[in-house]
């Protein structure tokens, strides 16, 4: 063996635990065996977790700089995945980076090296890999997935099934040959580990501690760090960690390292509040995360009469310059633009915006009344006027169906309340995004399309309008920029379990399926509060790769209308034909003619092309929302090519 791992202490994710001082490598608490070789490899990849490791450096980490050839290195890799597959029902936790090497895509727990649990020994080796059952039912009949992120068509797929026997014994024989020369030759010492390299000018907001005594003002400090996100997320060319993301170390003992590797960034912003009657004082820090130094600390006296922009602005100018970001002219002005120098007007935005998270009809009249209250204090606020067209589409997503007349007035407002954001500030990056959303669900996908890119155009940065961009470049069908998009979000928000759940649904809506199983998996082992609902998602993607089965037990337990399109779909093709005229029947006895597109996808699937484009007509003819999904809906494929489905497209006029 050429490099013994460090002690590292324990390093766990998912359902592994890895003890680098005992070199132990355990799942659910049984203990695994495998080689030396795969053993070093997993641990330094783990310790590296959310950054590339390069070809060379893992050479020399774990192979003491030998020459070796690419072929055992892909070998070693694609030993490792089945591995992880197979015990811990991971999907790809190790993603090829074309060029360049490898990156490891799980979030990593660190703890220092305590008594071992008592263990069980696994009757399961890497060398007999091959031929154990799977312990994870979620991936037991997933592909392997090869050493590209491409898939693998169905022969290549098969063909390395068949080399996995060839490729273990090659491991195998190599440890071994190692532990040979370790009798005669000398090897050098175990390199240190690799210095961590974030990209340049990048930097994560972490919630404000609030310290005033009065727990109601929390929205006040997290607000207040949320729009420093958007503000330095506008501002080229600095790169930053998404709210999600960043927020997740809040009341956390993580150290400035910790953070700044789990979110791939060069520094941490961190501030406190605190009152001292009518007054505020805004401390705040901007911490290195290479070497734990202060760049910069400032504190502002902030009156309730000041002006929040220029607080704002004061901390944006000096984190980009400590960053050493070479700003553009009047860059930190230009993204702050749409904000108040009232106070009292943006602290009640700053409460509807929390409301607004919630994604609720009740918390949206909350965020309603107080975006009203803030533009009452400054009519020329554009911020709340985004806020309340968010509200207002928000609303529209949750109204019944069959209130035609209610939605197509939350629209009407929403439009208005977009463009009014849009007159007083044009640039403002969310109120495009929010007319974009607006004019999607008015089936005007060549406005919404514009309006989207001139959002992304606006704030590249911006996490949420990324998300929003993919999603919109998927339902056009542009499928490469989509998923370009949708991966840029997760980079930025690496720890977010609903950006990896967009993600997914990108490649559901781009026909990536097997990148759509193994995303959603993430997302649903990631996420913090998982529902069923939440896990529609997976099993549409089970359901459109050909794996019924599979969304059977995921769609059942949920009671949404889109969970009774994947029963009626998955019941008819296990062979359950009057189940699925059942949940046929039971939508169209609650929405009548409003589910048009629904039963359209259905029937479309069930093999009637002549109900499916009736249904089309119907949807149409109704102004259904759901045809924003014409291009994308997996379930439409068997009648795309068919004449009438393509001029219900013509007739939508579909962007290029």
């Amino acid at each position: 063996m050429d490099a013994q791992a460090q002690d590292k202490g324990v390093l766990e994710f998912g359902a592994f635990r890895i003890d680098t001082a005992r070199r132990h490598l355990t799942c659910n608490g049984v203990r695994i065996k495998i080689t030396p070789r795969l053993f070093e490899t997993l641990s330094y990849f783990a310790a590296n977790a959310g950054r590339i490791v390069e070809k060379d450096e893992l050479m020399q980490a774990v192979w003491g700089g030998r020459i070796v050839e690419d072929a055992n290195l892909s070998q070693t890799i694609f030993a490792l995945r089945k591995m992880l597959r197979d015990e811990g029902g991971l999907g790809e936790a190790i993603l090829t980076e074309p060029g360049r090497g490898y990156r490891f895509v799980l979030p990593v727990r660190r703890e220092a090296a305590g008594p071992l649990p008592q263990l069980r020994e696994s009757s399961l080796s890497v060398a007999d890999a091959g031929q154990a059952g799977p312990r994870a039912a979620a991936v037991r009949d997933m592909p392997a997935i090869p050493d590209r992120t491409i898939p693998a068509t169905p022969a290549a797929r098969g063909s390395m099934r068949r080399l996995l026997p060839v490729v273990v014994v090659a491991l195998a024989l190599g440890a071994a040959g190692a532990g040979a020369l370790a009798l005669h030759v000398r090897h050098p010492a175990p390199p240190a580990e690799a210095a961590f390299a974030p990209p340049p000018h990048s930097v994560a907001v972490l919630a404000f501690a609030n310290m005033t005594g009065d727990p109601a003002r929390e929205y006040f400090s997290d607000g207040l760090a949320e729009e420093l996100i958007q503000t330095l997320g506008a501002i080229q060319p600095l790169r930053v960690a998404a709210r999600v993301s960043a927020f997740s170390f809040k009341g956390t003992p993580a150290t400035a390292a910790e953070i700044g590797r789990k979110l791939n960034v060069g520094a941490i912003l961190e501030g406190a509040i605190r009152r001292d009657g009518t007054d505020m004082r805004i401390s705040v820090s901007l911490i290195d995360t290479v070497n734990g130094f202060a760049l910069w600390t400032h504190s502002f006296d902030h009156a309730a009469s000041d002006d929040p922009l220029r607080v704002e602005s004061n901390i944006a100018a000096a984190v980009a310059t400590a960053v050493r970001a070479d700003l553009s002219v009047g860059a930190v002005e230009k993204a702050i633009a749409g904000g108040t120098h009232n106070a009292a007007a943006f602290d009640a935005y700053l409460a509807g915006a929390t409301e607004l998270q919630w994604l609720d009809i009740q918390h949206d009249r909350a965020a309603i009344a107080d975006f009203r209250k803030a533009i009452g204090l400054d009519p020329t606020y554009a911020l709340p006027y985004a806020g309340l067209a968010a509200a207002e589409v928000s609303q529209f997503m949750f109204a019944d169906a069959g209130e035609a007349a209610n939605l197509q007035l939350l629209l009407a407002r929403a439009r208005e309340d977009a463009d009014r954001a849009i007159a007083l500030q044009p640039g403002l990056a969310e109120a495009h995004r929010e007319k974009a959303r607006v004019l999607e669900a008015a089936l005007d996908m060549r406005g919404a399309a514009a309006e989207m890119a001139r959002a992304h155009d606006l704030a590249p940065g911006n996490t949420v309008i990324l998300e929003d961009y993919g999603a919109l470049l998927a339902a056009i069908g542009h499928a490469d920029a989509a998923i370009a998009a949708g991966r840029e979000a997760v980079s930025l928000d690496p720890l977010g379990a609903r950006t990896f759940r967009r993600l997914g649904n990108i490649y559901w809506s781009t026909r990536h399926y097997a990148e759509a199983i193994v995303t959603l998996q993430l997302a649903d082992a990631m996420d913090t509060h998982p529902s069923p609902i939440k896990r529609l998602a997976l099993a549409e993607a089970y359901l459109a790769n050909g794996q019924p089965e599979q969304a059977l037990p995921l769609c059942e337990p949920i009671e949404v209308w889109d969970a009774h399109v994947c029963l009626a779909i998955a019941y008819h093709a296990l062979g359950r034909s009057t189940d699925a005229e059942r949940q046929l029947q039971l939508v169209h006895k609650e929405l009548g003619d409003d589910g048009a597109f629904m039963y359209a996808q259905i029937h479309a699937q069930w093999g009637e092309p002549e109900a499916a484009l009736h249904w089309l007509e119907v949807a149409y003819r109704l102004h259904d929302s759901g045809l924003n999904e014409l291009r994308s809906s997996p379930y439409l494929a068997p009648i795309r090519d068919t004449g009438g489905f393509k001029d219900i497209e013509r007739r939508l006029d579909f962007p290029p």
